[in-house]
């Protein structure tokens, strides 16, 4: 997947690798969004993407029962992309 670099941090192009798993979750994404330009679509309002998802956050918390900040799905996801022997350059990018 590309991500131009009119939108990266960095001003520059990013290309990010994508398992057959991604790709088909994104596909199946594309799908279900129902005439919106966005993959993850704000539940109130089809026009706008998701910003920063506090309400699905919280959402899960209350499911799950287990309270979590984003900063502790961050740590998990390095702590696994280690595990999965995942280059540290690669991680440091996704």
């Amino acid at each position: 997947m590309t991500v131009p670099r009119e939108v990266t941090k960095s001003d520059r192009e990013l290309e990010l690798p994508l398992s057959n798993f991604l790709v088909d979750l994104l596909n199946k994404r594309r799908l279900m969004q129902s005439g919106s330009e966005w993959v993850f679509q704000s539940t109130k309002n089809a026009n706008q993407h998701i910003s920063q998802g506090i309400g699905i956050i919280r959402e899960v918390r209350r499911r799950s029962g287990i309270y979590f900040t984003v900063h502790d799905l961050r740590r998990t996801f390095m702590t696994m992309g280690e595990k999965l022997e995942v280059p540290a350059y690669v991680l440091k990018k996704l």
